[in-house]
């Protein structure tokens, strides 16, 4: 709890949270980063806070929410929005919080096998998200074996760190 407390503060204070318009996030299932306290800063903010829904073929879609408690069970148990939320469209959203098992020092990460992120993110697009692995920091490895075609993450935070990959000399330990 206190990491991830620690972590939504880095999150909420970086500049990719501040610039963004719409925010992907997830409701954390057991041993992931709680984001909620994200979720709750990004509607205070006037942010457009997006949930993803698991879809056939491992895909995802994502959809607002306003209130924490609209998320409803979805597939694998896993909250989601209600499939009457409407998909936005994956060009809008500027930042996507991912969670994963592990991270390396390199963004990749390692999610729970099915590949949804991966698929969802990995199309063509010019204006993909930024992806944000959120992890503790004993998920983070020198090297984790990644497959293509996996996207790596753009940023990592966790409890002692924010990684930019784009300039990785730049990291801000506590």
């Amino acid at each position: 709890a206190r990491a991830s407390v620690k972590i939504a503060d880095r999150v909420i204070t970086c500049p990719e949270f501040a610039s963004a318009k719409t925010v992907a996030l997830y409701a954390a299932t057991e041993g992931e980063i709680d984001v909620r306290a994200v979720f709750e800063a990004g509607v205070a903010a006037g942010k457009c806070c997006v949930f993803p829904r698991c879809l056939e073929g491992n895909q995802l879609e994502f959809s607002q929410i306003e209130q924490w408690d609209e998320l409803v069970p979805g597939r694998y148990g896993i909250y989601e929005p209600p499939k009457s939320r409407l998909p936005t469209s994956l060009s809008k959203i500027s930042l996507a919080l991912v969670p994963g098992l592990a991270f390396d020092l390199h963004g990749g990460r390692l999610g729970r096998g099915g590949g949804y992120y991966d698929r969802t993110f990995i199309k063509p697009s010019s204006l993909k998200p930024k992806l944000m692995g959120v992890a503790h920091s004993v998920q983070v490895f020198d090297v984790i074996p990644v497959w293509e075609p996996e996207r790596r993450v753009d940023l990592l935070v966790n409890e002692a760190t924010l990684i930019d990959y784009a300039r990785i000399t730049h990291s801000m330990p506590i």
